[in-house]
Order: C-alpha cells, then structure tokens, then sequence
C-alpha cells in the first residue's frame, strides 16, 4: 500500500521535475526535515528533563538566588556580606586572635557581654546589646577565615589552632574536672595532634563535630586562636573592607605630614578634664573611616608613665586612656575615654592601642578594633559610630594574662 502511494506520487510529479532528476532530491530534503525536526524535538525534551532536576536539586525555581558554597562562599564580595540574606551564615570576627563576635541577622552578636571591670571587681555595663556564647562546633564549621595585616592583602587560610586543654588559666575554665576531657573530645576531629606537652591543636576548615564534642562551648575569657601559625591583627570568616590606611603617621616626621592640628585638639581635650598634657604617649592612625573620600585620624592618648618604673602612672597625675577621631573640619569625637584618679596605690597598668580598622558589616564606615591593656589582663572592643555621632560598643572580648 506505502509502495502504490509512493508511485502514484512519482507519476504526479512535474515532468520537467522528473527529466532534471530533481524529484528525487526534493524527496530527500523532505525526509532529511521530517528527520531533524524529530531529533530536534528529543533534544529539547531532554533538555526540559534537566532544568526540572536541577531545581528539584536545589530546592527551588531555576530563576531563583541559590546561596552559595564551596569555594564559591570563599570568593570576595563588594559588601563584606552587610546585605545577606536573613538565612545567611554569621560573619565570625577575630582580633589579634581573639573570638570578639559576630554579625548576623543584621545585628551585632558579642563573644562577652559588653561592659568592663572597674575599681574593686565592679562590673560597669556598657550597653544592652546582644550577647550569646558560641561553640567550637560553629568556629571549625568555617569554610575559611580572611586574615588581614598592614603587610599584605587580605588572605584566606583554611586551618585554625586553637587551645584545647582545660587544666589551667586561659582555656575551657568551665571545664577542669570534665570526664571526658576537652582533648580527649576534639582530637578525633584534628587534623594535627602534636606531643602531648602542647596544649595546642591544628584544625582544618571546615570540621564537623558531633556528639559532646559538638556542645563545647568557646571560653571568652584568655582563648586565642591561631591562623597559619600566627595571630592577625584581624580575621573574619568572610571578607570584610580592611582599613588599608597609614598608622604611626607622626613617625614620618612634621615635613611630611603636619599634626600639630590634632595634636593641639587632643591636648585642649585633655586641659578640658584638668588631665596632663605634659609626656603624655600618642598614637595616630591615618584613614578614611567613612567613605567621603576624605583621611580622618584616630588619635590614641595615654597618660604619661613613671621613666624609672615603666609601667607605673606618673606621680601624682590621674592616669587616662583615650582614643579620638579628628574630622578634617576640625571636629572631634570621642570613641573611648577612661580615667582613674592618682593615688599612691594607683599603680594599676593600663592603656589603649587600636589593633585594626575595618568595614566589618559593609555599611561603608569603618569600626575601630581596640585593646585595652591592663595588669596581666584586659579587653578587646569593637567600636562603632552612630548616627548621632557617639561610638558604641558593640562586640567585646576578655583577653587574660
């Protein structure tokens, strides 16, 4: 029947067709589009079958953002990660080692409650904002950590060190008789356990714990981490906007950069509050903290110290720390200020340095990270301005002997 079918169409075909033998190439052509637009056909089915996978894969439509992974996570952002999504992950933040907080779900999350230990053993609050205790568990759950450094671009290492003893100042308190021991639950996990008199243990990013190990809880109180075998002067889990200014600007000598400007605003601070103005220590750091294009100057300010002794507050001046930040209008705000009045007693160490400057949540102006050094003891602050001009604390560490 096909056979009939197809003579009877041969016969019908033009005669001129037939004589110049293209009614046979006609047939072809035909057949060969009949035949690519049924592969052509397969193909796209195929390729529908695939996008209905992947979003099934993925948890949701093929247009939709995925939050990313990987090394993908690792890849710097413009942000520093201040307009995450409300599902993302923490952004940790380290200072000079030091476990100081965190920034999630748009907020502050602080390693310590903010306040400090003032006169004999009295606690004086800070703020109200938020604290919480973190564990080990979310620390080695980090896909990296960006450490930062004045000499050398932002760099993400992938291993962590970390003290895991609990027999002694400065590790787990919490933890002294514990039966397992905090060594004995994370050396499992370790990447590197070395001889037994170190206390230190290497970790890779990330490590997963489970079980007890997983519930261990970061002291706050002396726990420094390690990141590549040193302490940065900042680390964070995601790339955050270093402050890549100048520091020590005064060491460049009065020719190349004139402070007496800053230097008479601090000096006329301190005869404001009856403090000396007389061999007091300064430091500068040169900068632009919020983004106007303009260098601003922290100026940290310390009362002067006894020369024979060192450490002990001159005689008879009230000791102070203080840190300022000098606006190229002339304006001066005050990020830190403490005071103790002098007696023969007040031997009492203390000063204030800035370890780092830094966009930590992406809103375009920088916090000053700073150490207050006291006797065998002290604190990191995270310091951040507000829009009336104030700077608040917002994340704190207790840093031990």
């Amino acid at each position: 029947m096909v056979c009939d079918d197809l003579a009877r169409k041969d016969a019908a075909a033009p005669a001129v067709f037939r004589r110049a033998g293209l009614w046979e190439w006609m047939k072809g052509e035909i057949w060969m589009k009949r035949w690519m637009l049924v592969l052509l056909t397969l193909v796209l089915a195929l390729a529908l079958c695939a996008c209905t996978t992947g979003e099934q894969e993925n948890g949701g439509n093929a247009g939709d953002e995925q939050p990313e992974t990987g090394d993908a996570a690792n890849d710097p952002v413009e942000d520093g990660g201040a307009d995450q999504d409300e599902t993302a992950r923490p952004i940790y933040y380290f200072v000079e080692g030091q476990l100081v907080g965190s920034w999630e779900d748009g907020k502050w999350v602080s390693a310590a409650p903010l306040g400090s230990w003032e006169g004999a053993e009295e606690w004086v609050s800070a703020g109200d904002g938020a604290d919480r205790t973190f564990t080990v568990a979310e620390i080695l759950a980090m896909e990296g950590c960006y450490v930062y450094d004045l000499e050398m671009n932002p760099t993400v290492l992938l291993q962590c060190e970390f003290p895991t003893y609990s027999d002694g100042p400065g590790g787990f308190l919490d933890a002294y008789e514990r039966e397992p021991s905090v060594s004995e639950l994370l050396d499992p996990y370790a990447a590197y356990v070395p001889e037994e008199s170190y206390q230190n243990r290497v970790f890779s990013l990330p490590t997963v714990l489970e079980g007890e190990a997983a519930e261990l809880a970061v002291p706050n109180y002396s726990f420094n981490v390690f990141f590549g075998g040193q302490i940065w002067k900042l680390a964070a889990s995601q790339p955050v906007a270093w402050l890549n200014g100048s520091w020590d600007v005064e060491d460049w000598g009065d020719d190349v950069n004139d402070l007496s400007a800053q230097r008479a605003a601090a000096e006329a601070y301190l005869r404001e509050r009856g403090l000396t103005t007389e061999g007091y220590d300064w430091n500068v750091f040169q900068g632009d903290l919020n983004s106007d294009g303009m260098d601003e100057y922290v100026l940290m300010v310390n009362s002067p110290r006894d020369d024979a002794l060192g450490f002990w507050s001159a005689d008879g001046e009230d000791p102070y720390a203080i840190v300022l930040v000098y606006y190229p209008d002339g304006t001066v705000e005050t990020v830190y200020e403490r005071t103790i009045p002098y007696t023969e007693d007040a031997t009492e160490l203390f000063s204030i340095h800035l370890a780092a400057a830094a966009d930590l949540n992406g809103d375009g102006s920088a916090e000053l990270c700073l150490r207050d050094v006291r006797w065998e003891w002290g604190f990191f602050y995270v310091m951040e301005r507000q829009a009336d001009g104030s700077w608040q604390r917002v994340l704190q560490a207790d840093n031990g002997m």
